[in-house]
């Protein structure tokens, strides 16, 4: 009875050391560099926008749509920040993944023509907190350099959006709407975005001892926007079928305990 006890206390002990020995923890933090890309495609809906109205402005402030165009598209300054795992296959491969607290966002300018001539400007910001989980195959060059590359899926957890309208420079309009995530019912002016976002990522590294630096980046492959809805004072509505996709560029600095 005590040899046996003794043999499976071995064995436990070789397993745990073994499981310990493949693998190893850190934390991570990192500067985000964000923006979307894909598009609006064409618009459905009860009836037409309302002459005059451009989709996204409140109806106080018409413009000319045939003169209105985006001008400035750019993205936003974020950061990432939370705990990863790295499971070594062998001395070549290894999978790596997290739990991360990651900021993602855009802005972008629009310039038209309103009333009487006056130039129109449309500037909208928005910023959104996901918890981000990334699974990474990672494959070692050397001693000092890896390169990795795998999916990674986000869930939503708040957002804001800022937009204001100028006329020859002159802010006539301002508003800042927490983003709404899943729910059924549209309003005026609100924004209605996915609680789920995925993409793929890949990334170089630089391991100096227990530290790692790094640059990755991402790129969505599922449209953040649900359809959005916007209702004028007539009481029509209009939808836009927007299809925008989060991009991201990262620079980080993680420390791996044990290495």
């Amino acid at each position: 009875m005590n040899k046996h006890f003794f043999t499976v206390f071995i064995l436990v002990v070789l397993t745990a050391n073994h499981v310990h020995a493949q693998f190893t923890f850190g934390v991570r933090t990192g500067l985000n560099y964000t923006s979307i890309w894909g598009g609006v495609g064409e618009p459905t809906g009860s009836t037409a926008v309302p002459p005059g109205y451009q989709i996204g402005e409140p109806p106080d402030y018409p413009a000319n749509p045939a003169n209105n165009k985006l001008l400035i598209e750019s993205g936003i300054l974020g950061y990432q920040i939370g705990a990863v795992a790295d499971y070594s296959i062998n001395d070549k491969f290894s999978i790596e993944s997290g739990l991360l607290l990651s900021k993602k966002g855009f802005k972008n300018q629009t310039f038209g023509m309103g009333q009487n001539g006056k130039e129109l400007t449309f500037n909208v910001s928005e910023k959104t907190n996901y918890i981000q989980i990334p699974v990474h195959v990672c494959y070692k060059l050397g001693n000092r350099f890896l390169v990795h590359a795998g999916p990674y899926f986000g869930f939503a957890i708040s957002g804001k959006r800022t937009s204001d309208i100028s006329l020859d420079g002159e802010k006539m309009y301002e508003r800042n709407l927490m983003i709404n995530f899943g729910r059924d019912k549209f309003s005026y002016g609100a924004r209605y975005c996915r609680i789920f976002d995925w993409g793929l990522g890949t990334g170089l590294a630089v391991r100096l001892g227990n530290i790692q630096v790094g640059l990755e980046g991402n790129t969505g492959l599922i449209s953040i926007n649900r359809d959005e809805i916007v209702s004028f004072d007539d009481m029509s509505e209009h939808k836009a079928n927007t299809h925008n996709k989060n991009g991201c560029l990262s620079l980080t600095a993680t420390y791996m305990f044990g290495k």
